[in-house]
């Protein structure tokens, strides 16, 4: 999102338009992403599989 500040605004106004894109913005957790993966294989092994892919 683009906040315009102009010359004419007080501080108080720019305070107020950055405190409602603070309350707009939704918190998203990162639970999910987290744990064991589903595939039962080894980390490294899974590591170096992705990385080769690139090759």
């Amino acid at each position: 999102m683009t906040v315009i500040i102009t010359k004419k605004q007080s501080k108080k106004e720019i305070q107020e338009t950055l405190n409602k894109l603070i309350q707009k913005r939704e918190s998203k957790g990162l639970r999910k992403h987290f744990g064991l993966s589903e595939k039962n294989i080894d980390a490294l092994d899974f590591q170096k599989e992705v990385r080769n892919e690139w090759d």
